[in-house]
């Protein structure tokens, strides 16, 4: 299954969950809304759509082209790449985490990671073009997804 097989809806609407639930559990589960205001994540929230996955589900997969990024909401997934001959886990990410922000830096770049549900879930998704329909949240998300990819490069530098 590939990122366009996994079951989606897009709303105008934030997605039927409690709002304010929703929004007091990004804000304190993840970094990428850091300094957001609620306002921020509600206008993020509307521009959104929700993905729901079942385990075993691929949420998209390496050569798949980049089309959003994706906040775990419930659930649990593994991103694992697939070197020539045997599966390598990169890691397994649960509530609060993101993944696939390249989508929102480079909408034309292909996936360069396989990720993977391992329990049923639900994430939110945005794409760069839909991130213009939320103003205030855009520069505050370009911001915190440069500041984590800064980081993780500085940790993989560390380990070399």
């Amino acid at each position: 299954m590939s990122e366009s097989d996994v079951t989606t809806e897009t709303s105008k609407e934030p997605p039927k969950i409690n709002a304010q639930a929703l929004i007091s559990r990004l804000v304190s589960a993840t970094t990428l809304f850091k300094g957001f205001a609620t306002s921020d994540v509600e206008s993020l929230i509307a521009v959104s759509k929700k993905v729901k996955f079942k385990a075993g589900d691929d949420i998209f997969l390496a050569g798949d082209q980049a089309r959003e990024m994706f906040v775990l909401l419930s659930g649990e997934v593994m991103v694992w790449t697939d070197p020539p001959g045997r599966d390598q886990p990169l890691g397994t990410l649960s509530v609060g985490a993101h993944f696939g922000e390249m989508a929102i830096i480079n909408s034309k770049s292909l996936r360069s990671t396989n990720v993977s549900a391992t329990k049923d879930g639900l994430a939110i998704a945005f794409s760069p073009l839909r991130l213009h329909d939320a103003p205030s949240a855009e520069p505050m998300i370009y911001r915190n997804v440069a500041r984590q990819l800064a980081d993780r490069l500085a940790a993989i530098e560390k380990n070399k």
